[in-house]
């Protein structure tokens, strides 16, 4: 990333690029020379903000203090973020799903997205639920992580669908997010 952050410096390209990443592989250094190079947005994952939901699901959480600093930094030189969080991960339960969606507020991102978990066929994780008898759906088209297509051990489809809404009613209709968003 030095190197190409340096070759559109050097060369005096000016354009404007975003990127996908993990938090934990940025610093501050890092973002300001992307920063001059033209980096303007950055999605990263979330997911939770529940460690023990995190290991279950065999994802590393990033340090929350490392994401607040590397966010608030972002925020501060001119970096818009764009957050991804998943509900309906197992272990996740009506309380953990609304201490993430307090977190996304705590962090206050340019974007938020609330996504449903979803074993996608051919993974060990849908091969998993099958095994258990726990995909409720064959159409391949929903599984898009907008819809259920498993059997959840502590939610409810309608649980779920109900708190994505709530998730985004409760981020977006916020003055602080206004404030962010027209800025």
């Amino acid at each position: 990333m030095k190197e190409f952050c340096n070759g559109l410096l050097n060369k005096k390209i000016k354009i404007k690029f975003g990127i996908e990443t993990r938090l934990d592989l940025l610093d501050k250094e890092i973002l300001l020379l992307m920063f001059k190079a033209g980096l303007r947005n950055i999605n990263v994952g979330i997911e939770t903000v529940e460690e023990d939901i995190a290991k279950l699901n065999k994802r590393k959480l990033i340090a929350v203090n490392h994401q607040e600093e590397i966010i608030k930094f972002c925020k501060k030189i001119g970096i818009k973020i764009s957050a991804f969080y998943i509900f309906g991960l197992q272990g996740d339960t009506e309380e953990s799903i609304k201490k993430t969606i307090d977190y996304a507020i705590k962090l206050n991102t340019n974007i938020a997205q609330f996504t449903i978990s979803c074993p996608y066929p051919g993974t060990q994780y849908y091969e998993t639920l099958k095994s258990k008898n726990l995909i409720i759906e064959d159409d391949f088209e929903k599984f898009d992580s907008s819809h259920i297509v498993f059997k959840h051990e502590n939610i409810t489809p309608e649980q779920l669908l109900k708190l994505r809404e709530y998730a985004f009613r409760k981020y977006y209709f916020r003055p602080s997010y206004l404030v962010n968003f027209l800025r």
